[in-house]
């Protein structure tokens, strides 16, 4: 379950929640109770962290079945089915598809580089505005979101074009970006980077390494000692003490992950890989709906700065590596809204 979420099967890039279970009753995979997966007790597995070596005791009220806070739960080791790191890493995808994080309209909108386009002037993000000629046409373009809500005082605006602003984003990734020889020089600086980075990086993790050693010995010794009945689990100095120690040991944990990926070897990528991916990005650039084409966009893109004299496309160097790995599938990701779902108002009203 938990690689389907990540990696997808195989024949598909990483699935959403509502897609594994799918997967699993289609394939006749049931649950302990016999019965058939639902997106609720399925979200539960894939976010309890039992399954990564962490029981959590206490987790409920007994009797209203709401969840109780943070202080009140108490946590000790067991048996792991999942590494640490799968189960982080379906975390952070289950938290990135969150509406909240990520607006459904930028993900899904048929606006090409909504969420991406932003003002030169201001630093705003750009919307659609559209216009009406003598003729009645109608014209669309990208505009500046302040200057729209709030007026020049805000700011003096950016306007362009919505089709010249996406045919010359589109054309400069295709010709500038996604080439061979490009994503290959760009790859290999990141290597560089990363190597030069690998002594100094070394030398200062070896702090939040022994910090997340030694919270973790204590909480081993404060979870003995509950479990013997020396201590109290109900004590609240104790609670206190064990929150300290848990959220000791999550940002030593963090700041080590951080260290880690500084000095993380470079993804070995041979030349064809490089060469497939950067031909079939170039394709869906210009195939397909907006949503997906936007998708695409968003996987090497993380902003959109319209300038009055220029347009400077930005980006991270080590998401481009990721994405070169992963594939097209995973570049991707899922949709997590649709537009206009309920067209004829029967239901959810």
């Amino acid at each position: 379950m938990y690689r389907l979420i990540v990696e997808g099967d195989g024949q598909s890039g990483p699935m959403g929640v509502k897609s594994v279970c799918t997967w699993l009753n289609a394939r006749g995979i049931l649950t302990r109770k016999l019965c058939r997966w639902g997106i609720g007790p399925l979200h539960d597995i894939l976010t309890r962290p039992l399954y990564a070596g962490t029981y959590q005791f206490n987790r409920r009220d007994s009797k209203t079945r709401q969840r109780n806070p943070t202080s009140e739960i108490v946590e000790a080791p067991a048996p792991a089915i999942v590494s640490q790191e799968l189960y982080q890493a379906v975390q952070d995808t289950l938290r990135s598809r969150r509406p909240s994080e990520a607006s459904p309209p930028e993900v899904t909108g048929p606006v090409l580089l909504t969420g991406l386009a932003v003002c030169g002037r201001c630093g705003g993000g750009m919307t659609m505005a559209t216009g009406t000629s003598s003729t009645g046409k109608v014209y669309r373009y990208y505009k500046c979101s302040p200057q729209m809500r709030i007026g020049e005082k805000a700011c003096r605006g950016m306007n362009i074009g919505m089709a010249k602003l996406d045919a010359l984003v589109t054309t400069a990734l295709e010709q500038r970006l996604l080439t061979t020889e490009r994503l290959q020089e760009i790859l290999s600086e990141l290597a560089a980077r990363r190597q030069a980075r690998v002594g100094p990086a070394q030398v200062r993790m070896q702090a939040p390494a022994d910090a997340m050693t030694d919270a973790g010995t204590r909480l081993k010794r404060l979870y003995s000692s509950i479990e013997d009945g020396i201590a109290d689990g109900a004590d609240p100095t104790l609670k206190q003490r064990l929150d300290k120690l848990r959220t000791d040991r999550d940002q030593a944990r963090a700041a080590l992950e951080r260290l880690r990926e500084q000095i993380r070897e470079p993804v070995a990528m041979a030349s064809e890989r490089v060469a497939t991916f950067a031909s079939e990005m170039r394709a869906r650039l210009r195939e397909g709906e907006v949503p997906f084409r936007k998708a695409y966009i968003r996987a090497v893109v993380d902003r959109v700065e319209v300038q009055p004299d220029e347009i400077r496309i930005a980006g991270w160097r080590d998401v481009l590596e990721r994405a070169v790995a992963n594939g097209l599938a995973a570049a991707t990701g899922v949709r997590s809204s649709v537009r206009e779902w309920r067209t004829r108002h029967d239901s959810n009203v």
